[in-house]
């Protein structure tokens, strides 16, 4: 997971923010268009799998038997 964190800063897609305590932060970069790309594609992939999913699940059985 940290060095997914780290390509995404070298990408410029997340930023590192240091608060007054000393916290690190990371939050996606607004003026970075790969990071709203990021977004709609996460977006669609969890979308197009989960309707997938839901699909199989329907047409693995007889959905007119009763339970």
């Amino acid at each position: 997971m940290k060095k997914f964190r780290k390509v995404l800063l070298f990408l410029g897609i997340t930023q590192k923010i240091i608060n007054d305590r000393g916290y690190e932060r990371h939050r996606l970069n607004p003026y970075n268009p790969l990071s709203y790309l990021t977004i709609i594609l996460t977006i669609l992939v969890m979308g197009i799998s989960g309707f997938v999913g839901a699909m199989i699940e329907i047409l693995k059985g007889n959905p007119f038997k009763y339970q």
